[in-house]
Order: structure tokens, then C-alpha cells, then sequence
């Protein structure tokens, strides 16, 4: 088993704290872009650099809240989207656990990581 998780591509499932991970796994860490799905319902689909969030991320809560944004070792950072229970879509400026909202952005487009082609565009129409 420790042979397979080291660099490998899998489900991880751990049962006493209710955590499956779905992606790619390197030195044991999850590593790459992944989905983490939580015992409390909430969801990660992004990217993650040896266990902690790094690159863009989606976090959807139980209660119908989403949000995406880029992270930086696990912190949000930067623009990013702010989806509500209603559905309305709220933009602004992640830093750290802060969320500024933004009046307007225009032609709002998210920021896109690093051009490869598991990262499709994401823009108000094809975001949620």
C-alpha cells in the first residue's frame, strides 16, 4: 500500500475522519489537482501542492455556499467568486479569511492557473 500512495493516481478514503480523496498523490500528500470530499459535506476541487490548497480551488459548503478563488498554501488569495445559498454571485478580493466584495467588476474573468488542460476557463457564464 505505502508503495502505491508515494506517487499514484487513487481514492483515498479515511474512515475515522470521514475524508475522501479523489486525485493524484505524491510522497504520500495529495499533490495535483484533486477533490477532497469532507464527513461534514463539504467539498474541495482544485489544486493542491503536497497536501495544502495551491492554485485555484472551488470550496462548496453543505449549505449551498461556494466559493473559488486562488490559494496560496492553503489561504485564499486574490479575485475570486462567492457563490450565495440563492445562486446570486457575488465577486470580489480574497485576502486570507477576508472577503471583500467588489461593487462591480465588469468583464469579470477568473484568473486562470497555469495553462494546462485540466483548467478550463471560468468566467460569470461558466463558472457554477
Amino acid at each position: 500500500l505505502q508503495k502505491f500512495l508515494i506517487d499514484s493516481n487513487g481514492i483515498l478514503k479515511i474512515k475515522n475522519e470521514g475524508i475522501q480523496i479523489t486525485g493524484n498523490f505524491v510522497d504520500f500528500k495529495p499533490h495535483g489537482t484533486v477533490e477532497i470530499i469532507y464527513k461534514s459535506g463539504e467539498k474541495y476541487q482544485g489544486e493542491i501542492n503536497k497536501g495544502a490548497f495551491h492554485g485555484l480551488g472551488i470550496i462548496t459548503t453543505p449549505n449551498g455556499i461556494s466559493f473559488a478563488c486562488q490559494f496560496e498554501n492553503h489561504v485564499e488569495k486574490g479575485f475570486g467568486i462567492l457563490k450565495d445559498s440563492t445562486g446570486k454571485l457575488i465577486f470580489g478580493e480574497f485576502n486570507g479569511e477576508k472577503f471583500e466584495e467588489h461593487e462591480k467588476f465588469g468583464d469579470f474573468v477568473f484568473p486562470k492557473p497555469e495553462v494546462t488542460p485540466e483548467h478550463p476557463e471560468i468566467n460569470e457564464e461558466t463558472f457554477f
